[in-house]
């Protein structure tokens, strides 16, 4: 007697099955395996649907710990445009620990810290702090932002002295001469050029490094956010 075997879709499978993770039958020397491979944070379980379907069910199970989810969840903010702030207030051996949520240390930092001489790179603002919490699992993201609201050179002075353009301003009022804070043209030739330099940087030292969360687009506007300080009224 023959039998027949139904095929269905995964998203049908995990609709007649809830969100458990189907596989074909399995001999109990392979579930034993399975329960090896996967650890104590998951329940394994086999099951019969029909006379002719079995499956293998795994699902988490709840140890109340933190689940570290990629991509989401709590970052720390070690700086946040300026050197002087958030982490700048932990125990050298504070490795955030206390909290468990966490699984990256977020890093924003005005382009003059990274590149202060053309071609001359500190990447030790980064790479310092964040080997206590590399060493504890955790991932670093960082961000290069290029006008800020508390000093005039987010952007390095350099650039400017070799002919970017800018503009002075005050922050909730907008161009002024009188300005003490400066934000670059972005379509100026000069600074696209050397910000491309500083992109391509990055991406030497840091692609594929498995350390990095991310690296975000931060040279755009004030503090990196895309509205432009320069052009900020009080209205």
């Amino acid at each position: 007697m023959k039998q027949y075997y139904k095929l269905i879709t995964r998203r049908k499978a995990l609709k007649m099955f809830g969100r458990s993770v189907i596989a074909s039958t399995l001999s109990m020397n392979r579930v034993k395996a399975m329960e090896n491979n996967v650890g104590k944070n998951w329940n394994i379980s086999t099951e019969k649907s029909s006379d002719i379907f079995d499956y293998i069910s795994v699902s988490p199970r709840d140890t109340g710990e933190a689940l570290i989810n990629p991509g989401m969840g709590w970052a720390f903010h070690y700086y946040s445009g300026r050197t002087g702030n958030y982490g700048y207030y932990l125990d050298p051996s504070d490795s955030l620990d206390w909290f468990p949520g966490c699984s990256v240390v977020y890093m924003r930092i005005p382009w003059t810290f990274i590149e202060p001489e053309e071609g001359v790179y500190n990447w030790t603002v980064f790479d310092t702090p964040a080997q206590r919490f590399i060493s504890r699992g955790k991932k670093i993201s960082m961000r290069i932002n290029c006008c800020e609201h508390w000093i005039p050179w987010a952007t390095p002075k350099w650039l400017m002295e070799k002919g970017a353009k800018g503009v002075w301003f005050i922050k909730g009022k907008g161009p002024d001469p009188k300005g003490q804070l400066w934000e670059p043209d972005y379509l100026d030739p000069i600074y696209l050029e050397k910000l491309e330099a500083l992109v391509k940087a990055l991406s030497d030292r840091y692609d594929n490094n498995p350390n990095v969360a991310f690296i975000d687009i931060g040279t755009f506007g004030l503090w990196g956010e895309g509205h432009t300080g320069s052009r900020l009224s009080s209205r």
